[in-house]
């Protein structure tokens, strides 16, 4: 986790799927330019940010997000 006055970097996690479904994963005109389709349902979202948690080490991936 990163912070500064203004901003948060942090990886995250299923509890944010609510913010994260609304804004941008249930959204085609903003995942058309990404990997996977849009979320249908927020527990969609849910499984989705949990995934990084359980294979960051396996696949060696990070995954951070950005709030305020």
């Amino acid at each position: 986790m990163i912070s500064t006055r203004r901003l948060l970097l942090r990886r995250p996690s299923p509890s944010d799927a609510t913010i994260v479904f609304d804004a941008y994963a249930s959204d085609p005109d903003v995942t058309k330019f990404l990997t996977w389709r849009p979320h249908r349902s927020l527990s969609e979202t849910r499984q989705f940010l949990s995934w990084p948690e359980a294979k960051q080490a396996e696949h060696r991936l990070e995954a951070y997000m950005l709030t305020s």
